[in-house]
């Protein structure tokens, strides 16, 4: 014998399926998630990144500059981000000596590309190698800050990522939630609050 509550319960949770207007993104939501994809993603093609502070941004620039000139390696496109690398640095460093910047200031293109020689130098000969090493400490110091900003910038883009994605399946009628395991978005850094919290 089947009890009354049980067809009760079905017929209901059939009227859920069916009805469109249940669980599915409203038009004020779907307005909202296409605002919030906007403006993170305006401000993250503006944002600018604090790589080190004053006292040693000048060295930093000068040695990326060197860097470029004695091992840089680029292959086909890669050419326009040397000479665009350049010129940023070139403009800060200015910058810095007209007190106009107060630390080594980069674009997000601009670090993903200085990331990326970094990872990559080049060289012929012995003597080059040993003019490398010279300058390997200073080298691995800028090859770390800067890689620390690229795990900011990777945290920051998975945020983008999603608010993007859940902004697709609201317009296909669906809800994205934002797995747990990815953090907050970060926006900014500043470099001398996080060395006095680690003294």
């Amino acid at each position: 014998m089947e009890l009354e509550v049980n067809k009760t319960n079905e017929e209901e949770i059939k009227k859920l399926i069916n009805d469109p207007s249940i669980n599915k993104p409203s038009e004020e939501e779907i307005l909202q998630y296409e605002k919030e994809f906007k403006e993170a993603s305006d401000e993250f093609n503006t944002r600018l990144y604090e790589v080190t502070t004053f006292d040693k941004a000048v060295g930093y620039i000068d040695f990326i500059l060197n860097y470029i000139k004695s091992y840089g390696l680029w292959e086909k496109h890669a050419w326009m981000g040397m000479i665009k690398l350049e010129e940023e640095l070139l403009l800060t460093k200015e910058s810095i000596n007209s007190n106009k910047e107060k630390s080594l200031i980069m674009s997000y293109p601009a670090i993903e590309f200085t990331a990326y020689i970094l990872d990559n130098p080049a060289g012929i000969g012995l003597e080059s190698a040993k003019a490398f090493e010279k300058n390997y400490e200073m080298y691995a110091e800028i090859q770390g800050a800067i890689g620390e900003q690229i795990a900011l910038i990777r945290k920051t883009l998975k945020h983008l990522q999603f608010l993007q994605d859940r902004y697709a399946a609201a317009l296909q009628g669906m809800y994205l939630i934002e797995n747990d395991a990815v953090e907050a978005p970060i926006t900014e850094i500043n470099l001398d609050e996080a060395q006095s919290e680690n003294e």
